[in-house]
Protein backbone atom coordinates (compact mmCIF):
# COMPACT_ATOMS: atom_id res chain seq x y z
CA UNK A 1 0.00 0.00 0.00
CA UNK A 2 2.67 2.30 0.89
CA UNK A 3 4.02 1.78 -2.55
CA UNK A 4 1.02 3.25 -4.40
CA UNK A 5 0.92 6.30 -2.32
CA UNK A 6 4.70 7.27 -3.22
CA UNK A 7 3.67 6.27 -6.87
CA UNK A 8 0.33 8.68 -6.94
CA UNK A 9 2.65 11.15 -5.16
CA UNK A 10 5.34 11.27 -7.75
CA UNK A 11 2.59 11.60 -10.61
CA UNK A 12 1.00 14.83 -8.80
CA UNK A 13 4.03 16.81 -8.10
CA UNK A 14 5.30 16.97 -11.98
CA UNK A 15 1.42 17.95 -12.68
CA UNK A 16 1.09 20.83 -10.07
CA UNK A 17 5.06 22.07 -11.18
CA UNK A 18 3.04 22.52 -14.63
CA UNK A 19 -0.22 24.06 -13.68
CA UNK A 20 2.10 26.31 -11.65
CA UNK A 21 4.12 26.96 -14.33
CA UNK A 22 0.90 27.56 -16.61
CA UNK A 23 -0.47 30.09 -13.78
CA UNK A 24 2.38 32.16 -13.56
CA UNK A 25 2.39 32.91 -17.05
CA UNK A 26 -0.03 35.23 -17.39
CA UNK A 27 0.71 36.96 -14.17
CA UNK A 28 4.93 37.43 -15.35
CA UNK A 29 2.91 38.70 -19.20
CA UNK A 30 1.22 41.45 -16.65
CA UNK A 31 3.79 42.19 -14.42
CA UNK A 32 5.80 43.23 -17.95
CA UNK A 33 3.17 45.40 -19.26
CA UNK A 34 2.35 47.42 -15.53
CA UNK A 35 3.51 50.85 -17.40
CA UNK A 36 0.38 52.71 -17.96
CA UNK A 37 0.58 55.52 -21.43
CA UNK A 38 -2.76 57.84 -21.66
CA UNK A 39 -3.36 59.23 -24.47
CA UNK A 40 -5.37 62.41 -24.07
CA UNK A 41 -7.10 64.06 -27.22
CA UNK A 42 -7.48 67.67 -27.36
CA UNK A 43 -6.52 67.88 -30.81
CA UNK A 44 -10.35 69.10 -31.92
CA UNK A 45 -10.52 65.85 -34.20
CA UNK A 46 -11.21 62.12 -33.69
CA UNK A 47 -8.29 60.26 -33.84
CA UNK A 48 -6.28 56.48 -34.40
CA UNK A 49 -3.26 56.20 -32.66
CA UNK A 50 -0.87 53.44 -33.42
CA UNK A 51 1.77 52.29 -31.20
CA UNK A 52 4.90 50.52 -32.26
CA UNK A 53 7.77 49.28 -29.76
CA UNK A 54 7.57 46.41 -27.53
CA UNK A 55 3.52 46.43 -26.90
CA UNK A 56 2.27 47.53 -30.39
CA UNK A 57 -1.29 49.08 -29.53
CA UNK A 58 -3.67 50.63 -32.02
CA UNK A 59 -6.62 52.88 -30.30
CA UNK A 60 -9.30 55.43 -31.30
CA UNK A 61 -9.12 58.25 -28.86
CA UNK A 62 -12.42 60.59 -29.76
CA UNK A 63 -11.85 64.15 -29.35
CA UNK A 64 -11.70 65.33 -25.94
CA UNK A 65 -11.57 61.40 -24.89
CA UNK A 66 -8.65 59.96 -22.53
CA UNK A 67 -7.62 56.52 -23.99
CA UNK A 68 -4.89 54.08 -21.50
CA UNK A 69 -2.89 51.53 -22.72
CA UNK A 70 -1.11 48.95 -20.47
CA UNK A 71 2.71 48.26 -22.16
CA UNK A 72 6.12 47.14 -21.41
CA UNK A 73 9.05 48.89 -20.97
CA UNK A 74 10.83 50.20 -23.93
CA UNK A 75 11.32 52.17 -27.17
CA UNK A 76 8.64 53.24 -28.90
CA UNK A 77 7.28 55.39 -31.76
CA UNK A 78 3.33 56.92 -32.29
CA UNK A 79 1.47 57.45 -35.19
CA UNK A 80 -2.00 59.49 -35.85
CA UNK A 81 -4.27 59.40 -38.10
CA UNK A 82 -6.64 62.50 -37.52
CA UNK A 83 -10.03 63.14 -38.88
CA UNK A 84 -13.64 61.24 -40.04
CA UNK A 85 -13.78 59.82 -42.86
CA UNK A 86 -13.81 62.14 -45.61
CA UNK A 87 -10.66 63.67 -44.70
CA UNK A 88 -7.42 62.54 -42.71
CA UNK A 89 -4.23 64.23 -41.97
CA UNK A 90 -1.09 62.12 -40.23
CA UNK A 91 1.77 62.85 -37.86
CA UNK A 92 4.39 60.67 -36.73
CA UNK A 93 6.00 61.68 -32.99
CA UNK A 94 9.37 61.01 -32.36
CA UNK A 95 10.69 58.07 -30.79
CA UNK A 96 10.58 57.83 -26.73
CA UNK A 97 11.71 55.59 -23.83
CA UNK A 98 9.46 54.06 -21.65
CA UNK A 99 11.67 53.06 -18.49
CA UNK A 100 11.87 48.99 -17.64
CA UNK A 101 12.64 47.99 -13.85
CA UNK A 102 11.21 45.36 -11.93
CA UNK A 103 10.94 47.54 -9.00
CA UNK A 104 9.02 50.32 -10.37
CA UNK A 105 6.71 51.49 -13.28
CA UNK A 106 6.41 54.70 -15.49
CA UNK A 107 2.49 56.38 -15.92
CA UNK A 108 2.87 59.11 -18.85
CA UNK A 109 0.75 61.23 -20.73
CA UNK A 110 0.95 61.72 -24.28
CA UNK A 111 -1.43 64.87 -25.61
CA UNK A 112 -2.68 64.64 -28.99
CA UNK A 113 -2.12 68.28 -30.08
CA UNK A 114 0.13 70.93 -30.34
CA UNK A 115 1.59 73.04 -27.38
CA UNK A 116 3.63 76.14 -27.80
CA UNK A 117 6.91 75.33 -26.12
CA UNK A 118 6.16 71.55 -25.62
CA UNK A 119 8.29 68.90 -24.82
CA UNK A 120 7.36 66.62 -27.37
CA UNK A 121 8.10 66.78 -31.54
CA UNK A 122 5.85 65.57 -34.25
CA UNK A 123 6.10 65.87 -38.00
CA UNK A 124 4.01 65.17 -40.77
CA UNK A 125 4.24 61.98 -42.73
CA UNK A 126 2.06 59.71 -45.26
CA UNK A 127 -1.05 58.17 -45.45
CA UNK A 128 1.27 55.05 -46.71
CA UNK A 129 3.64 55.51 -43.96
CA UNK A 130 1.10 55.63 -41.16
CA UNK A 131 0.00 52.15 -42.85
CA UNK A 132 2.98 50.55 -42.60
CA UNK A 133 2.52 50.02 -39.26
Amino acid sequence: MAYISNFQNRIHIPILIVLISILSFPLTLIASERNSLTFQNKSGEDALVKLVGPSRRVVEVQNQKNRTVHIAGGSYEVYVRYGNGSYYRYVKGEPFQIKKSAYSYTKATLTLHGVINGNYRTDHCSASEFNLY
